[in-house]
Parts: structure tokens; sequence; C-alpha cells
């Protein structure tokens, strides 16, 4: 069964990084993300939750060009439990 979010317009996430053993995790130390339409956002399965964060995967057009990832049309983005 797919977990989903309702991503606003306005909410912030955290943009995933490579870290330890090729796992991905939240940039908890780097810049947020504002997302700039609204979304749905898909759980990643398999991925573990970090430091209080949830990964899903999401449309790249709902975030400003520069905060892409390249050219690819879906991305992986984390978000507050909680927040």
């Amino acid at each position: 069964m797919a977990h989903e979010v309702k991503l606003k317009r306005g909410d912030v996430v955290r943009r995933s990084i490579a870290g330890a053993k090729g796992f991905f995790y939240p940039d908890i130390n780097g810049q947020r993300m504002m997302v700039h339409r609204d979304c749905i956002g898909e759980h990643q399965a398999g991925w573990h939750d970090r430091d209080n964060y949830t990964a899903f995967q999401v449309p790249s057009d709902v975030f400003a060009a520069e905060d892409q990832y390249g050219s690819a049309q879906m991305m992986v983005v984390w978000v507050e439990k909680n927040g």
C-alpha cells in the first residue's frame, strides 16, 4: 500500500544527500527547499526514517530550478514528521 503525503505551496522540505554505505539522508545542515505548488508525495518504500524525517518522491517541477536534481522528472525529498 502506498503511503502518501499532501504537500502544499509554502511547505519546506529537506534535500536528499548520499551518506554512509550508499544510503541517503535528509540534508539537515543544508538549506531547506520550499514547495512552489501543491503536490502529492509517495513514500519511498524501503527507506528508513532519519532524524524525524520521512522520504517521499515528488515531481521536480514543484521546486525552483536551482533546487532540482538536474533534469530528473521526479526527486526524493525528506518531510519532517511533525512539521
